[in-house]
């Protein structure tokens, strides 16, 4: 392969937009297209539609250069492009499925589009089979064109690959430049060459590229996606489980945590017991995996179970916070953190915002102090019926006379707050700390009545 590889990315989301200009920076002309031409208009200003560290800085650079360029035209980039990255929206129908309707009419457009040979790939996240019937569909659509146009089907060579994202939310950029992995499903070995040499750039060696580079079939790499996801849930759902029973048993969940993070088997992470799991992935993915497993007839009730207590967290958060301050009715409550986790302004599934929706049926005043506030207001505003909460502009300022503190984000800016600033400010120093960012002896100590999740 040489160093021309043109490569179109379909979606300029939280999973486009990132893999975009990763490409960019290893050195291959990138083409970004969305059906959303507003957004498409912000990105070819070099504004950044969504916070992410590090991405609008990236934005800027590549644009400038001229290795990424933004195209309205989705026919124009199809055809530009030897290589296409599929990284639309796959958002949850009412029962747990995936809505793959975006995936379909990319189908369509590519059929109608495609000229010489192209590698399809796919890499939102999608129930296993979504490759093949990608591909089924666009041959559908290929045949349609091939009676209509006269032409034959050597006219039309494509391939469909997956190769499942693994972009973490606030440190997408860095995951992408820095992976642990790189999952390929692919059907041929023109395919694996051809990904192959996409990626090579990224590592130092094509010795430490091979470790890392895992070759399967099309159906066990949409799998390995969906797994991923439903055991790191499983890990938070597990862990908030035993924090519960650490509060029943007057014990420590953060001890707990770090004992069984110890073992190699278990690994420290995703360990941090808390109001639960939230964002667009997870909590979509393992319902998404359950509908999946039902219907091969396979039973994963272990992941609505996951599910379960995950969204249980809420209830025995706001109850706990009823529980000790009484009478919530016009209590001054700040609250800290809004996006569903750090270094991001996305808020969708956010357990924080479950608590607020809460605090405010219960007839609260709240607070509100979240970091990407700004973003937050400027490029969506707050969800229906939040529009009224009180927002400020600094933690100190949300936290001034309040009958009650509520952490609901883990964000470094709260873990470095001045604590005796803090207290003096506040009316009465209660602090429910639902993300067990401060030591709970260190706080009681300072004079703040302190309530961890799961700790002494």
């Amino acid at each position: 392969m040489d160093n021309k590889i043109r490569i179109t990315i379909l979606g300029l989301g939280h999973v486009g937009l990132p893999t975009a200009l990763g490409f960019a920076q290893i050195g291959w002309e990138v083409i970004g297209t969305d059906n959303d031409l507003d957004k498409l208009d912000l990105i070819s200003e070099g504004v950044v539609p969504f916070y992410e560290p590090g991405i609008s800085e990236m934005l800027k650079k590549y644009l400038g250069q001229g290795n990424f360029k933004v195209e309205k035209n989705q026919s124009q980039a199809i055809k530009d492009a030897q290589c296409i990255f599929v990284c639309v929206g796959t958002p949850q129908n009412s029962d747990g499925s995936a809505d793959l309707s975006q995936l379909e009419t990319v189908a369509k457009t590519i059929a109608e589009n495609i000229s010489g040979y192209k590698l399809i790939v796919e890499k939102s996240t999608t129930p296993v089979t979504t490759a093949a019937n990608l591909r089924l569909s666009i041959q559908r659509h290929i045949d349609t064109r091939i009676k209509k146009q006269g032409k034959t089907s050597d006219d039309f060579e494509f391939d469909v690959a997956v190769n499942p994202e693994f972009l973490k939310e606030g440190t997408a950029i860095s995951d992408f430049m820095c992976p642990d992995r790189i999952v390929v499903g692919v059907d041929n070995e023109k395919s694996r060459q051809l990904l192959k040499a996409i990626y090579l750039p990224l590592f130092e060696s094509e010795d430490v590229f091979e470790e890392k580079f895992m070759v399967t079939d099309v159906n066990t790499a949409e799998i390995i996606k969906h797994a991923s996801n439903a055991f790191l849930a499983t890990k938070i759902s597990f862990i908030n489980m035993l924090a519960d029973l650490c509060e029943a048993a007057d014990a420590n969940v953060a001890d707990v945590a770090k004992g069984i993070g110890m073992d190699k088997r278990i690994g420290p992470s995703f360990l941090n017991a808390g109001i639960g799991f939230g964002g667009y992935c997870l909590p979509k993915d393992i319902r998404a995996f359950s509908w999946i497993a039902s219907q091969y007839g396979v039973d994963f009730s272990l992941l609505r179970e996951v599910d379960k207590i995950n969204l249980d967290r809420i209830h025995k958060f706001v109850d706990k916070v009823k529980k000790i301050l009484w009478v919530l009715k016009g209590k001054n409550i700040a609250v800290w953190g809004l996006s569903f986790k750090p270094n991001t302004d996305d808020i969708r599934e956010s357990p924080a915002i479950a608590v607020v929706n809460k605090l405010l049926k219960l007839e609260s005043n709240l607070k509100v102090y979240d970091p990407s506030i700004s973003d937050i207001l400027e490029k969506g505003g707050l969800p229906t019926g939040l529009e009224s909460i009180e927002t400020y502009s600094t933690p100190i300022s949300a936290a001034t006379n309040a009958d009650a503190l509520v952490i609901l984000t883990e964000w470094n800016e709260f873990k470095e707050i001045d604590l005796i600033e803090l207290k003096e400010n506040m009316a009465v120093p209660i602090i429910f700390d639902g993300r067990n960012i401060y030591e709970s002896k260190e706080m009681r100590e300072i004079g703040f009545e302190y309530y961890g999740i799961g700790l002494r």
